[in-house]
This record gives structure tokens, sequence and C-alpha cells, in this order.
């Protein structure tokens, strides 16, 4: 079987998936790292991460919801960890939606985008936001803030962002189908 057909496959499985289960819930620091699901591969640095899974079925979740869960979940593990919390940022959070819907659309999780949006730092400089140092966490197919959270931490690239006492301000950016989630933090 060719791979064009094999690929073709998988997008209908996919399709059908979603149909019938529903959707899953200026300064550069280099601190970015991505993860994948399923058996989560993780990079730092501008890598990309890649994984196989599949989100979570049942009903149709509320972004932005989840992306306030995994903002306070966010502050819970810098508390546990004797780290001030971080503040909310909406622009910044605006940056994040349109990378997260960005990967979505173009299947694959990435911090230099190749689709005309550059670097993180790029992004968020288009977006009016202001920063003296920023970083990126990306990941796809955790279909929870729970799950995102857990892999996030269980990765060392990414817990380092998480917990860095160095970044003040948090975006959070969730795009579904596929739970394509971005994190971006900065020091003001």
């Amino acid at each position: 079987m060719s791979q064009s057909k094999v690929i073709l496959i998988f997008w209908i499985l996919t399709l059908v998936a979603v149909m019938v289960y529903g959707c899953g819930g200026k300064k550069k620091s280099d601190n970015f790292s991505g993860s994948g699901g399923g058996g989560v591969t993780t990079g730092t640095g501008t890598g990309t991460g890649t994984g196989g899974g599949s989100g979570g079925g049942g009903n149709i979740v509320n972004e932005t919801e989840y992306e306030n869960e995994v903002f306070d979940l966010v502050n819970e593990e810098r508390a546990a960890a004797g780290v001030s919390g971080l503040i909310w940022d909406e622009p910044t959070a605006e940056v994040a939606r349109a990378h997260s819907r960005c990967m979505r659309d173009h299947g694959s999780i990435y911090h230099i985008c190749n689709y005309g949006h550059g670097r993180p730092e790029d992004r968020l400089a288009a977006g009016g936001v202001s920063f003296l140092y920023c970083a990126e966490n990306v990941a796809k197919y955790h279909s929870t803030p729970s799950k995102v959270m857990t892999a996030w931490m269980n990765s060392s690239g990414h817990r380092k962002n998480i917990l860095s006492a160095q970044y003040t301000h948090i975006g959070i950016g969730l795009a579904n189908p596929g739970s394509y989630w971005t994190q971006n933090f900065l020091q003001r």
C-alpha cells in the first residue's frame, strides 16, 4: 500500500473518531520545549517533538476553561516549589492560541513556524507583547489539563520553564481537535 493511501486512511479514521467521540478535550532565552503524546517525546531548544496518541473522547471542551485550569496547575506547581505565581497575560494568551491553531492546522508541533509566524519572540512582538525574556512549551494529544501538565512536569526542559523564577507572566493557548497546547512565559 502506498504511503499516500496510508496517510489518507489515517485522516479518514481520525475524522471518523472525532465525529463519533468528539474532541479531547528583544531577547531570546532559548527555553523552548515541545512534547508529543502517547509516550511523550520531548525536546529542549528550538527542536520539535512528535508522538503518537489520541485526544480524549466525550464532549467538546471549552478551550478557555482548559487554559485557565492549566494556569492554575502551573501556579500550584510553582507554589509547591516555593516560586511566586505567574500573572495571566491575555495578549500573550492570544499569541499562544494563534500558535496552537497554526500547529493544529499543519498537524505538527514546533517552535519556529515556517508558515510566516517565525520564532516565539517574533510572534510575541507581532502580537504587541513586550518582554525582556521569553520561553515556550508546546505539546499535542494531551486531552486534559492534568495530562498535559503531567507530561510537561515529567520533562526537564518543560519543568524548567514552568518553575523558573525568572518568568513573571504567562499566556496559554489550546486548539482542538488534537489538543495542541502552547505556553508562553515572559519576564518583564
